[in-house]
């Protein structure tokens, strides 16, 4: 059996605090500003997650729901895969019709319609209340 805790309240005096620094910035119209390196790494990310969603509609499409299965469950897929059915059951939504909306931002360079932003995953960094420095990367 596990133990059982008790969560405690929060400090009434404790304050959070976070540092951010701006490192790369890709504007609606294409141009960029920041460090360089950042950019390259950011649009080598960009490219591998379009073709992993690519890689994954094309499964559903000639495999059916078998051959998307196995398609998330690939090496190269595994990483994306999580964090997609994760987003889909959040939003209520399969997880092909996620990946298509996906897609179809990316493509056309707009962002998702969502209304809200899914709480943090149980794989996501936990928030806390002391300095952090974090970077700042609008990533479509």
């Amino acid at each position: 059996m596990g133990s059982r805790f008790k969560p405690q309240e929060p400090k009434k005096d404790l304050v959070c605090h976070a540092a951010f620094k701006v490192q790369f910035i890709q504007f609606e119209d294409g141009s960029t500003w920041g460090d360089y390196q950042t950019k390259e790494d950011v649009m080598a990310r960009r490219a591998k997650n379009m073709a992993v969603l690519s890689h994954l509609v094309d499964a559903h499409d000639t495999g059916g729901e078998a051959g998307f299965a196995a398609a998330l469950d690939e090496p190269e897929s595994r990483s994306m895969a999580y964090r997609l059915k994760y987003e889909a059951a959040y939003f209520k939504v399969r997880v092909i019709d996620l990946v298509r909306k996906k897609l179809g931002a990316r493509r056309s360079g707009r962002r998702l319609a969502f209304s809200k932003r899914p709480a943090l995953s149980p794989s996501s960094p936990k928030l806390l209340c002391k300095t952090q420095k974090s970077q700042v990367r609008r990533v479509s």
